[in-house]
């Protein structure tokens, strides 16, 4: 049993079942469901889905992978897809974005085949978001479901199809998963179990590492991970995840940020090297645009920077804006760990440049951002960059002050075409950045990487992958020594 460092929010709570997800990452639904696509450093690989096509943006075909069962005994088939998603749809409760929205009907016509019908050009956030990840869409038993009832949804006991399954939760300290006896892939187990314990990060979690009450722990950026290594800890890997972006979003619609110029003000105003050399420990990579260095739609030196680090210029957009120096502006952030020092950084910036920025402390942002309205939302655990389009489109979930530039979402449309080519699809990513440079809804600042942290029992860390995402495939091969 590999016990397992993570700190479960006050506010979102953990969940096992889609339909009541309300927000948070939940690494233990991973590996409990598994994913239609594994997402490897080498590209997409099969899952529970062998394979997938998408003959417009608005189906989602899927061939399903034969002979899987549930951790139950019963047979994974179409039937329960269309069972589970059915489920997805029908929850009036569920925090969903709108590429999940989209959804209006499943189709089962072969036990190997789904079809998923959109109401809106999403299919290319199904492909490279959606179906590889089970948190909102987790694939569960219609027999244990219907066997728990109105309890299925706190215990989900023999529910997945994953590696791992469902055992218990303790409210408040911990989520336990035994390994499946009838996982599909069974020599990629090589742990008992994973029990995540809810650990505070930073020295708490290294302490329990020393004392061997913990096994395993993730860290971001570099306070964290030198501690570790001063502490003799071993750092089984770091890696950067190809899909994540880390930044900020702008109130777009109410001074000062509804005038461009005081928005390029504060891109202007940030000086990457010391957030990497800083609070990331230089477990990060300067990267101004919205999408990865590691990603294969990274555009590189075709798009430069036009907002290189400048004070003076800083200084100037803003005064062309109207904005005086000494002017309080609000960034909406989770305050904590990582973030705390990131957001001093922020602020040091800004103040150089004549923005008081002052933090309203936040644990779940998608549901504060709206009701507060703050001039800035600081997203700094990280976010899908096919997904972005949330903080931005007119119907996005998190666009909270209803920003909108048809430009900037046609633009987006085209990079999210499923029918064109990777070449296509870089230049689009491509031209989709210059037009987010020109009108500017908001910021990033690097690629952070992400270290597993284990003790010396632990071994088989894959070098490659991130088992924070609690991804079958970055846990496969992870084994203790007994």
């Amino acid at each position: 049993m590999a016990r397992t460092a993570y700190t479960f929010s006050e506010v979102q709570i953990p969940v096992f079942d889609s339909p009541t997800f309300k927000g948070g990452y939940q690494p233990w639904m991973q590996l409990m469901y598994d994913t239609m696509i594994h997402e490897t450093p080498a590209g997409a690989e099969p899952g529970l889905a062998t394979a997938w096509t998408f003959p417009d943006d608005k189906t989602v075909e899927l061939t399903l992978r034969e002979g899987v069962k549930f951790q139950d005994g019963t047979p994974f088939n179409a039937a329960a897809v269309k069972f589970s998603w059915d489920r997805v749809m029908a929850s009036t409760t569920m925090l969903k974005g709108a590429s999940l929205k989209s959804m209006t009907a499943v189709e089962a016509p072969a036990d190997n085949k789904v079809i998923v019908r959109l109401n809106a050009p999403y299919a290319y956030d199904w492909k490279n978001y959606l179906l590889r990840g089970s948190i909102y869409l987790s694939v569960v038993s219609p027999t244990a479901a219907q066997k728990a009832g109105d309890g299925f949804s706190a215990n989900p006991v023999g529910a997945g199809a994953g590696p791992y399954g469902f055992a218990s939760y303790t409210k408040g300290q911990k989520v336990t998963l035994t390994a499946s006896p009838n996982y599909w892939d069974p020599q990629t187990i090589g742990l008992s179990g994973v029990e995540f314990v809810n650990t505070a990060g930073g020295a708490p979690t290294l302490a329990g590492l020393k004392s061997g009450s913990l096994d395993v722990a993730f860290a971001n950026g570099g306070a964290n991970i030198n501690a570790a290594k001063a502490q003799g800890l071993k750092i089984a890997n770091t890696v950067v995840r190809p899909d994540w972006n880390y930044g900020g979003y702008f109130c777009g619609s109410k001074t000062p940020f509804n005038n461009v110029a005081a928005r390029r003000a504060v891109l202007y105003a940030l000086n990457r090297d010391a957030f990497v050399s800083g609070p990331y420990g230089g477990y990060a990579k300067v990267n101004p645009t919205t999408i990865p260095t590691t990603s294969p739609d990274f555009p590189g030196d075709t798009v430069p920077n036009p907002y290189a680090y400048d004070v003076a210029k800083a200084k100037a957009a803003l005064a062309a804006a109207g904005v005086a120096p000494g002017t309080t502006i609000t960034a909406l952030a989770d305050p904590t760990d990582l973030n705390a020092a990131t957001l001093q950084v922020l602020q040091s910036q800004l103040d150089a440049v004549g923005l008081k920025l002052e933090i309203t402390p936040s644990a779940n942002a998608f549901a504060d951002i709206r009701t507060k309205q703050p001039d800035i939302y600081f997203q700094g655990s990280g976010f899908p960059y096919a997904s972005q389009g949330i903080f931005f489109e007119p119907n996005g979930v998190a666009n909270y002050c209803n920003f909108d530039n048809p430009d900037l979402t046609r633009s987006l449309a085209a990079a999210l075409d499923t029918s064109i080519t990777a070449d296509q699809q870089k230049q689009r990513w491509a031209d989709f950045q210059r037009i987010y440079y020109d009108v500017v809804p908001g910021f990033n600042l690097a690629d952070i990487e992400q270290a597993t942290i284990t003790t010396s029992a632990v071994s088989g860390v894959p070098a490659d992958k991130d088992p924070s995402s609690g991804l079958a495939q970055a846990w496969a091969g992870i084994s203790m020594k007994k």
